[in-house]
């Protein structure tokens, strides 16, 4: 939605200073490449952060889950009050 947005304002901005044909469509391809790249690149992180924070979650409850089995299966200790 932003990128649509940026490149109908991006034309605009460029008319305004009304390049030669040539030069204004090398100035909107590079400036669009860029604010593609730069979405991407945000949207990467966002999703990638979050899958890695899904996945130490994860990795954490399996560990625990397992110690819990583990310790269950070992030899009773018998606790002694005095």
């Amino acid at each position: 939605m932003a990128l649509t947005g940026f490149t109908l304002s991006l034309w605009s901005f460029i008319r305004s200073y009304s390049p030669d044909f040539l030069t204004g469509l090398l100035f909107f391809a590079g400036a669009f490449v860029s604010a593609a790249a730069m979405v991407a690149t945000y949207l990467t992180l966002l999703y990638g952060t979050a899958g890695a924070t899904v996945f130490v979650g994860v990795k954490a409850l399996l560990n625990n889950a397992n110690r819990l089995e583990q310790e269950g299966r070992g030899p009773r200790r018998n606790l002694h009050y005095e």
